[in-house]
């Protein structure tokens, strides 16, 4: 027997521990978690927090993710890699291969993601039409911190932009419309 997807709506929850106080007025349908993926018992692909519709832009693969922090630890990493008694060489690779992680990650959840939407039609029914729509990947982020330097939030700001650019580049262009990183208080406005 097949279950309806309407037991996976649910109001959207952002997960960001610094930004509890902050709803999503938003609902979807779950995806990670104990959500569609894990019922299509497709628990070892990657996945979007959540399928959504939203009136503007259609179907949404929308995933929450702490990208600044995750970005700070990277840039710690590649410092310490920086400081160590690797050659050069290493040094090089190996921060190369830390700055793309971020990147990689992001672009395997949306294709596995997008895999998993075509299997469910097998294993859930009342599936709503807008999921045959135009879809767009939208990647959101826990808001900048107001009191950060000027210099900071410009970095985040280009960090994010840059990241919107290579995420859109990795897509094939006939499997989305667009990308969109956008912090979590421009989200939910």
């Amino acid at each position: 027997m097949m279950n309806c997807i309407s037991n996976f709506l649910e109001v959207m929850d952002h997960e960001f521990p610094n930004n509890m106080e902050t709803t999503v007025p938003y609902t979807g349908y779950k995806v990670d978690g104990n959500g569609i993926k894990k019922h299509c018992l497709l628990n070892t692909l990657k996945s979007v927090d959540y399928y959504s519709l939203h009136p503007k832009h259609g179907f949404l693969y929308v995933e929450f993710s702490d990208l600044i922090r995750q970005d700070e630890e990277i840039k710690n990493k590649a410092e310490r890699i920086s400081n160590s008694n690797l050659s050069s060489h290493d040094k090089r690779n190996l921060k190369k291969e830390c700055f793309k992680i971020i990147n990689k990650e992001l672009v395997l959840k949306y294709k596995d993601s997008f895999l998993i939407k075509q299997i469910m039609v097998n294993k859930l029914n009342n599936i709503p039409a807008f999921f045959e729509g135009e879809s767009m990947y939208v990647i959101v982020v826990a808001p900048i911190e107001k009191d950060l330097s000027q210099d900071k939030k410009i970095e985040i700001i280009k960090f994010i932009d840059t990241l919107k650019d290579k995420i859109s580049a990795s897509l094939p262009k006939d499997l989305f419309t667009q990308v969109k990183v956008i912090t979590l208080d421009r989200f939910i406005a």
